[in-house]
């Protein structure tokens, strides 16, 4: 799934956050669940798994070409199970972070800002159709704001995540971008948002 670059997809340096549910069914080396990214100069940001260490990483570039990386070493990535990745880009307090099935937020120092690059949103690639992910996905979410620990709480939703309509009623995750929806039953049950419309 790609799609070309709009203001919807527009970062630079502001507060962004990606969140995605994802199953990993293989074991692989790296593999890109979210990306904005292509090569030379117009590198925006992924999200990937994999590695020696089978971990979640944010890579996030502020002049179009170098990364700064922050990666999520704990929880244990289960195969054939779902996870949910929440990345952040902080231009107040100069962070990137991730947060892995509502666990600990791993930051980093990140002082460029966010690149606004013209490379297209990807899901399950990169840099055209490089590193796919082999696995399973759910609603992937956008927002252009802040986020807090009870946007975190609420969306984890004690491991069960949300549908789409709870959304309705929830407290504080309002004003979402619902980048990937599909037919209209829910493939994950319970987890994550799905577009029911």
């Amino acid at each position: 799934f790609a799609r070309t670059d709009d203001a919807n997809f527009s970062t630079g340096d502001i507060h962004y956050v990606i969140a995605c549910w994802f199953n990993p069914e293989n074991d692989l080396t790296t593999t890109v669940l979210v990306s904005k990214d292509f090569t030379g100069s117009n590198r925006e940001y992924f999200i990937s798994i994999g590695g020696s260490d089978d971990t979640v990483r944010w890579d996030v570039s502020g002049n179009g070409s170098t990364m700064t990386e922050v990666k999520a070493t704990t929880p244990t990535i289960t195969y054939g199970a779902w996870h949910l990745v929440i990345v952040d880009h902080n231009p107040t307090t100069n962070l990137i972070s991730i947060q892995v099935d509502n666990g600990t937020i791993y930051t980093a120092s990140h002082t460029t800002g966010s690149f606004d690059s013209t490379a297209a949103f990807q899901v399950s690639a990169r840099n055209g159709n490089s590193i796919p992910f082999d696995g399973l996905l759910g609603p992937i979410m956008f927002w252009k704001r802040e986020f807090f620990t009870q946007d975190r709480t609420d969306l984890w939703n004690g491991g069960a995540g949300r549908t789409y309509a709870s959304f309705s009623t929830a407290s504080s995750v309002s004003k979402i971008l619902l980048l990937l929806s599909g037919r209209r039953e829910n493939p994950l049950g319970t987890k994550g948002l799905w577009n029911d419309g």
